[in-house]
């Protein structure tokens, strides 16, 4: 793997990590009441931002445009996983859908704080794994999954049209 693709993917995932991290502080802290005292209120009205003015600083931006931001922080975070491991890619949109989901599809404080606790450390575990921090497969055992994809890419351009 190139040195630019290594540095891409860890920007790349390290944006992603930043970016989710910030969303669900800005949500806890909101429906905690901590932001301000529009925040829960501004949570609320996120169907229908044009309702009331809602929270104000950078808070009040993170809850306004957080499902923006987070769905970007999905992005970042799945295109960062797809470069070093194909097998990654899924359960990193399975983690981001459920950050997602707690985050603005329900209205449970604990919930919420559930899935930001799981769906990050989903996305952690990940990122240790794609990078050889933590073991990949069961006895040892590879799969064509474990080769990076330049790799096969090389393969597949070194056989000249040849199986």
């Amino acid at each position: 793997m190139r040195l630019s693709q290594i540095a891409g993917s860890t920007v790349s995932l390290l944006a992603g990590l930043l970016g989710g991290l910030a969303c669900a502080g800005a949500m806890i802290l909101a429906g905690l009441g901590i932001v301000s005292a529009g925040a829960a209120q501004g949570m609320a009205e996120m169907e229908a931002p044009e309702a009331a003015a809602g929270p104000s600083g950078v808070g009040g931006f993170l809850i306004r445009e957080g499902a923006p931001i987070l769905l970007a922080s999905i992005a970042l975070v799945t295109l960062s996983l797809l470069v070093r491991r194909r097998s990654a890619v899924l359960p990193a949109i399975a983690a981001g859908a459920l950050l997602y989901w707690g985050m603005y599809g329900q209205d449970r404080l604990w919930l919420m704080a559930a899935t930001i606790v799981l769906g990050l450390g989903i996305w952690l575990a990940l990122a240790l794994w794609v990078r050889g921090v933590l073991p990949r497969g069961a006895g040892g055992m590879s799969s064509i999954d474990d080769v990076p994809m330049n790799v096969m890419l090389e393969k597949r351009g070194n056989n000249n049209g040849e199986d």
